[in-house]
């Protein structure tokens, strides 16, 4: 029996397979053997709209090729129509399961229309989470980012990486706090490891992490920190 999540995320897939990818019926291109190519061009170009002509022509020629629906998809993403570029990413996915820049571009497109519970069933892996979470960032989506992070953080605890990752994040929403518990956590984790001969090192310690820790402690104003970061 199917959880409420699930349920709902079966309808949400059932109203987005409702939506078409955007094709053009009268698409001057669908006969051109050279669409996908031509896509390509376009697309370098910056001329997204002819690109989206391109590749919807290419799908409709070779309806089995992945590449053109990866770039359809992500084409329609680069365009703000991520409603269009979903079906296109999925079935780039039918076609190609282990795509996973098909796979991150999809869960992006959900998490852009709030559909987070789709985002989640989408990436089940730590580090796609965290990859995602960077994606997020990137594109000054930082909320959104730390939601990622959290799921990320979630599946593996000890992910080092993508709680660093969470604490900048959380500086560029001058969560200082947050960030400085982010990366006391992160230091924590590092000076729990072990060297060959069974002890604790502080050269295990980054000193990006240090560094990230003392800029937070200076936007806080807590300067009586300051050497104590300092001398470490």
């Amino acid at each position: 029996m199917l959880d409420s999540a699930a349920m709902f995320c079966e309808v949400i897939d059932c109203l987005l397979r409702r939506v078409s990818w955007g094709q053009d019926d009268d698409n001057p291109l669908k006969l051109d053997s050279r669409a996908l190519e031509e896509g390509k061009k376009k697309l370098k170009a910056g001329d997204l709209p002819s690109a989206v002509l391109c590749f919807e022509a290419a799908v409709q020629q070779e309806p089995t090729n992945a590449l053109a629906w990866e770039l359809l998809g992500m084409t329609q993403a680069e365009n703000e129509r991520d409603p269009y570029a979903i079906p296109a990413l999925k079935k780039c996915l039918e076609l190609d399961p282990n795509n996973l820049t098909a796979l991150m571009a999809l869960a992006v497109s959900y998490t852009n229309e709030n559909l987070q519970l789709q985002a989640c069933h989408t990436l089940k892996d730590f580090r796609l989470w965290n990859r995602l979470g960077a994606t997020l960032a990137n594109g000054q989506w930082s909320e959104e980012a730390v939601k990622a992070y959290h799921n990320a953080l979630r599946l593996s605890p000890g992910f080092i990486r993508a709680r660093y990752n969470l604490g900048i994040t959380c500086v560029n929403l001058q969560a200082y706090r947050e960030a400085a518990e982010h990366f006391l956590a992160c230091l924590n984790q590092q000076a729990a490891g072990k060297n060959l001969e069974g002890k604790s090192s502080n050269a295990n310690m980054s000193s990006s992490i240090w560094s990230s820790l003392r800029l937070v402690v200076s936007s806080l104003d807590r300067h009586d920190l300051i050497d104590a970061v300092d001398n470490r």
